[in-house]
C-alpha cells in the first residue's frame, strides 16, 4: 500500500520526544517513502498560539489540497 504521511511535532514535546518523529521520517525516506517532517519550536505536546496554530492547519491544508506533496518545512 502506498501513501504519503506527515508528521507534526512540537520540539518541546515531553510527552512524545521529537526523536520519535524524526526517527520515523528519517526511517521512511530510507525506504524512498513520502514523508513530511514539520516541527515547531517552543511547542509542546500541543501546539498553540494564532501563529503556531495558523502554522500547523495551513500545513494540514496544503498536505490534503496537494494529495500529501507537500514541501517538507523544518
Amino acid at each position: 500500500m502506498e501513501g504519503t504521511l506527515i508528521l507534526t511535532h512540537g520540539i518541546k514535546d515531553s510527552r512524545v520526544p521529537i526523536e520519535g518523529s524524526r526517527f520515523m521520517a528519517d526511517s521512511l525516506r530510507k525506504y524512498k517513502k513520502d514523508v513530511t517532517l514539520q516541527e515547531f519550536e517552543g511547542m509542546g505536546h500541543h501546539i498553540k498560539g494564532l501563529e503556531s496554530s495558523v502554522r500547523l492547519y495551513k500545513t494540514w491544508f496544503d498536505f490534503i489540497q496537494d494529495d500529501g506533496k507537500t514541501e517538507e518545512k523544518k
